[in-house]
């Protein structure tokens, strides 16, 4: 049995998405995220692809 076979079996699909944008509108339509949370998930979408201004390079620390 594959993964998307046994989400299936509880109620829970599988679906191909390009970015974490779509699948936060797939889950909204859902009703397992608020609509309202995608248009900051787009925005960290564009810093983290160096659209916005904002974008910080991780550091490491000891």
């Amino acid at each position: 049995m594959d993964v998307s076979q046994s989400l299936a079996e509880h109620k829970t699909e599988m679906i191909i998405v390009k970015n974490t944008v779509e699948a936060a509108e797939h889950a909204a339509r859902l009703g397992w995220l608020f609509s309202a949370a995608i248009a900051a998930i787009e925005h960290d979408k564009q810093e983290d692809k160096g659209q916005l201004p904002g974008k910080q390079e991780a550091t490491v620390t000891e």
